[in-house]
């Protein structure tokens, strides 16, 4: 693996931060987030995050966390 290459798999249970503030868990390799919010119809609300180098601030797979800064409203986009 080449210098700043990382596997996708390696991104499952990372703990992901967006703006310091802790999200949710990596699920699967598509990013799914298993947040600490609550919705109406699932126990524990899962985002859906996008894993662009537009919104990835740093990777550190040693520790198992992934720092983003996500849009303002992303993860409200799909609350009622």
């Amino acid at each position: 693996m080449a210098a700043g290459e990382i596997y996708v798999s390696d991104l499952v249970g990372c703990t992901v931060t967006d703006a310091g503030r802790e999200i949710g868990q990596v699920r699967d390799v598509q990013l799914q987030v298993a947040g600490k919010r609550r919705c109406w119809w699932y126990r524990v609300k899962r985002d859906l995050v996008p894993f662009a180098s537009a919104y990835l601030e740093s990777v550190d797979v040693e520790r198992k966390r992934l720092s983003m800064k996500l849009p303002e409203g992303m993860l409200e986009l799909d609350a009622r």
